[in-house]
């Protein structure tokens, strides 16, 4: 075999002009390309300067590009470059989100996500370096008042490397509550804005290893289980409504703001894949998102990316003047590949391939032997970096096989790019955390493209019906032999054993009034469902699901990726960031195809488990219509008089006619399997005014029943 010959088969195996998607820009990419995208690249690395030297100017930027101008790998570019810039700064890059209604939650959690990735080449987060530089402020702020030092310069040399604060046992343990005390003090004397829970968590971080995990969830906004709650000396979010909880979660960001406006490191937040935003409601979330981290941060700066069509034709119209125009100011375009920047580009894909492989040239195979070739496929004066790749593609297909590539039909290209995502969550899950939201997604792809001739029919497919937080889809399944029961999927992600409990239970309550019903428990496995020991009520509350018929699924991330796998699918999709070999974005339409094809008919994973449960039909009840659609039960009416009634009779039992709200909604809990919380239990007593009272104490709510003469 020849040294060419040799080259010609690693290209084989590695080709580095096949890949027909954008993929996540955090992982590894291709090196840069010497004047593509450098004018946008430089611009934003200024406006990061200007905010950082103007803290309190209001501003945001744009960057458009249509699909396959680059913006993905401008992204990478900017990730990996955040602490060689002159200023350093963090970064986020945010999926799109899909709840309208849980913006920043979403917001937070992708933010919290990022700051806790060990990316490669790092030992430590951005969260590490954070709460440690933090933890060590807090210390030498603590020697200066006290005129006395709490560590020496050789423990902890802490200008050089205050990462040590998180490795080691520097600091004495029987101290450090009394350093998170003075840190409270300190940084809340600095800026008054700072959420106290906030600093008492990121100090307990840096000072507490054991608290990690716990930190990070209520970092990510999430309600987290009662020991947690305890562990880290914080509130339980667990009664707050969603309204309170997307007002804390924003309290967080600016919180997380003023922190890197403290330590003079800001940080880039960056919307990608916006076209999925197609709902007004979700502009107008988006809209809020970029007010906060725009007008109110003196850290944070936001960075969208937009194609230019979409832009035009959608974005700058739903957008407010104020929101457009804090886009408009800073607005960067994109450019393609000019023909020297083209040949620069295969050069850089070849010399990545064959890294530390001597070649003839830095062209090889390309040249000499098919220098016209190359030439007339890149006669444009401009092309965007992905037709040039394409372009590339084909001739090196050529060059290796002896003939030009066969055209791949969207399926197998919407495979390849499905294997990947599935791959990349596995491979990086922390990357992706439960996220009930994509899930529902991928279960709605699936469902609605789901083909009629399988083993059973599912049809009437309603999604999130209005009035239960419980039931996430209603549905009709039909198995071959005509025999029809009404089907309802509860997908949960919830840490706090209240909301696990209620979830189950509002299964039970539709078992109990439709016994023939098939009722779906989904939980991705990373969100635990405890033993016995701690969670009494809900493994009673499971067992009794089941021994109903109920179907409960604990997910292993190998099943559950598939459905996450699906969800990013998508938004690549609607994104144009998988193309054909020609170059064409792939369709909404092709991905319905693909999944009806592909997924149903062959599935893996989580997707071949429903197909089980599908199949497992009972017995239907020889009352059950068939044509009768599933109705959810309302939290109202019926179940709202026996909460009446419950809660009467309780506290008519107690001395003194009143009683914690919370020990309230327990005893009413255990007595009936009526999925609520407290929060729906004061609001529904206080609408009795002339039976009940309610009082807001320093240690809870009470409620008592007023005595009539």
């Amino acid at each position: 075999m020849t040294h060419e010959q040799g080259i010609s088969d690693i290209l084989r195996q590695n080709n580095p002009f096949s890949s027909n998607a954008a993929g996540d820009p955090r992982e590894e990419r291709y090196p840069d390309v010497p004047g593509l995208g450098d004018k946008v690249f430089h611009g934003i690395q200024a406006l990061i300067r200007f905010k950082k030297n103007q803290p309190t100017m209001q501003c945001a930027g744009a960057v458009l590009g249509e699909a396959g101008y680059g913006k993905t790998h401008l992204i990478g570019r900017l990730i990996d470059s955040r602490n060689k810039n002159v200023v350093p700064y963090n970064f986020a890059y945010i999926y799109p989100f899909i709840d309208s209604h849980q913006g920043f939650r979403y917001l937070l959690r992708e933010i919290v996500v990022n700051l806790t990735t060990m990316y490669k080449g790092y030992t430590f987060s951005q969260l590490d370096a954070l709460s440690a530089i933090t933890g060590c402020r807090v210390i030498q702020q603590m020697e200066k008042e006290a005129g006395t030092e709490i560590l020496s310069v050789r423990d902890c040399p802490f200008e050089k490397n205050p990462i040590r604060i998180l490795t080691t046992r520097i600091v004495p343990k029987t101290i450090l509550p009394k350093i998170i005390n003075h840190g409270i003090r300190f940084l809340s004397h600095q800026n008054p804005a700072f959420t106290p829970e906030f600093l008492k968590v990121i100090l307990r971080y840096c000072f507490f290893p054991e608290t990690r995990p716990a930190a990070i969830q209520w970092l990510m906004g999430r309600t987290i289980a009662s020991d947690q709650v305890r562990l880290l000396g914080v509130s339980d979010r667990s009664s707050k409504p969603a309204e309170s909880l997307e007002e804390d979660a924003q309290e967080i960001i600016l919180s997380f703001d003023l922190l890197f406006y403290f330590h003079g490191r800001p940080m880039i937040v960056m919307f990608d894949q916006l076209e999925n935003l197609t709902d007004i409601k979700q502009i107008k979330t988006f809209q809020k998102m970029i007010f906060c981290l725009g007008d109110k941060s003196k850290a944070m700066l936001p960075i969208a990316f937009f194609r230019a069509q979409e832009w035009t034709m959608n974005f700058s119209k739903q957008l407010d003047d104020f929101c457009s125009g804090r886009f408009k100011a800073n607005m960067f375009d994109l450019k393609g590949c000019n023909r020297k920047q083209a040949y620069e580009l295969i050069r850089s894909r070849l010399g990545h391939a064959l890294s530390g492989i001597k070649l003839p040239n830095d062209l090889f195979p390309f040249y000499p032997d098919h220098q016209d070739e190359l030439s007339q496929l890149l006669n444009l004066p401009e092309m965007s970096p992905r037709q040039v790749i394409n372009r590339a593609n084909r001739l090196l297909q050529k060059i290796l096989y002896g003939k030009p590539l066969e055209k791949r039909c969207p399926n197998l290209i919407l495979r390849k790019a499905y294997k990947t995502r599935y791959e990349e969550i596995l491979a990086n899950h922390e990357q992706y955390p439960p996220d009930k939201s994509r899930l529902i997604l991928a279960m709605s792809l699936y469902l609605s493209n789901r083909p009629a001739n399988l083993s059973c029919n599912i049809a009437a497919v309603n999604i999130q019906p209005k009035g239960d937080k419980y039931v996430d889809f209603t549905a009709q399944v039909t198995s071959k032999k005509g025999k029809a029961v009404p089907m309802i999927i509860m997908i949960d992600i919830e840490s706090h054993h209240k909301s696990v409990l209620a979830s189950l239970k509002r299964g039970i309550i539709q078992l109990k009034k439709t016994p023939e019903a098939k009722i779906i428990y989904i939980r991705d496995s990373r969100c635990p469902f405890h033993g016995p020991k701690r969670w009494k009520e809900n493994q009673q509350a499971k067992t009794e699901f089941e021994r109903r018929g109920g179907i409960f699924i604990l997910s292993p991330i190998e099943e559950i990726s598939y459905l996450y796998a699906l969800a990013l699918l998508k938004f690549d999709v609607q994104a144009g960031d998988i193309t054909s070999d020609t170059g064409r974005a792939l369709s909404p339409d092709q991905l319905g195809r693909f999944i009806q094809s592909e997924i149903s008919e062959n599935p893996d994973g989580i997707f071949a488990k429903l197909e089980q449960c599908f199949l497992t039909l009972k017995t239907p009840d020889t009352s059950f219509n068939k044509n009768t659609s599933f109705q959810p039960i309302p939290e109202s009416g019926v179940e709202d008089e026996k909460i009446t009634g419950l809660a009467t009779e309780f506290l008519d039992q107690s001395p003194t006619k009143m009683m914690k709200a919370d020990l309230l909604v327990k005893k009413i809990s255990q007595k009936t399997y009526i999925g609520t919380d407290t929060n729906h239990v004061v609001s529904l007593l206080g609408k009795n005014r002339k039976k009940f009272n309610i009082f807001r104490a320093k240690d809870g709510i009470l409620i008592s029943l007023k005595v009539h003469q």
